[in-house]
This record gives structure tokens, sequence and C-alpha cells, in this order.
């Protein structure tokens, strides 16, 4: 008895740490003090354009401290703007395709494992392997802002972290 009770406990235990995680990406969801909402003013500093579309705004980030996320170097961070403030942020890296080297691989793994310590377990499976190119990832979703990390599949596979605030338009 004492035994379904210590196992009843650790696991309300885990899902209230879980569930503070996920208030925590809702409560604070920014990277490396870029945050999303936040005046896109703010980062005028080491922002350059880089196109428009669809009412969003596309700008590189000029500064290099902001191209590694837990230690894993990054190729590219974009930052969109809508409506003046930060709507999402984007980081990737492009590989040299190998079918004997599985570092893609490790290296997403190891940025999961990183965000799964941060906000828990993610919370929905973005992999599909039927399309072309394949995609392999997870998301975490909280309220309105999810991070995805995925790995998309092609002739050059790259590592994509996705930090974004989701507003549904029906």
């Amino acid at each position: 008895m004492n035994k379904i009770l210590f196992l009843l406990f650790t696991s309300l235990l885990s899902i209230e740490v879980s569930s503070q995680s996920m208030a925590d990406l809702e409560r604070e969801p920014s990277f490396k003090g870029i945050t999303i909402g936040a005046p896109i003013s703010k980062y005028s500093n080491i922002l350059k354009y880089q196109n428009s579309s669809s009412g969003k705004i596309a700008y590189t980030v000029t500064d290099r401290k902001y191209y590694s996320i837990f230690d894993i170097s990054m190729d590219k961070v974009v930052v969109l703007e809508k409506n003046g403030v930060i709507d999402a942020v984007l980081l990737s890296k492009t590989f040299v395709y190998s079918n004997n080297d599985l570092s893609e691989l490790k290296i997403l793994k190891a940025l999961e494992s990183e965000l799964t310590s941060k906000y828990g377990s993610p919370n929905v499976n973005i992999s599909d392997s039927s399309r072309t190119p394949a995609v392999f990832g997870v998301r975490w979703r909280a309220q309105t802002i999810y991070i995805d990390i995925a790995l998309i599949d092609n002739d050059k596979p790259q590592l994509q972290y996705f930090l974004y605030k989701k507003v549904e338009d029906y």
C-alpha cells in the first residue's frame, strides 16, 4: 500500500512540475532575451531587414552571440515581426548529408533533452516521414506559445528551433 501511495504521489508531483514548466514557457517566451510580443524597436541594434510577406517582416540577427542554443552552433537566426512586435524566432543549422553520420540526429536529441529539462516533456509529435522532405521533431505547446524543434530531412538536412506565438484565426 505504501508503494502505491508513493507511486501516486511521485506521478502527481511530476505532472505538477511539467505543468509549471509549460507555464514558464507561456510567461517568459524568449530566446536569449529576444521576447515574443516585445516591440521590434527594442532589438533594432541587432537586426537587419531581410524581406516581408503576408504582413510579417523577417530580420536576420547580426550579433553572433545569438547563434547558439545550449552550446549547439547554428547557421542562421531570423526574427519575425508582425504589427510592430516580435512574433517568432527561428534558428537553423544545415548539415552536410552523410548516410554514415548521424550527428544531426544526435544534435536534435541533445536539443530536445535540454528543452525537456527546462520546460518538461514535449507534448506534440510533429514527425511526418510520409512527406518529402520528411520531418522528425517535437513541439512544446503552452496556451499560445509554441517551441518546435525539428530535423528536416532532404538532400541537406536542416535542424530548426522555432519559438512563436500561435494565434488561431478561425
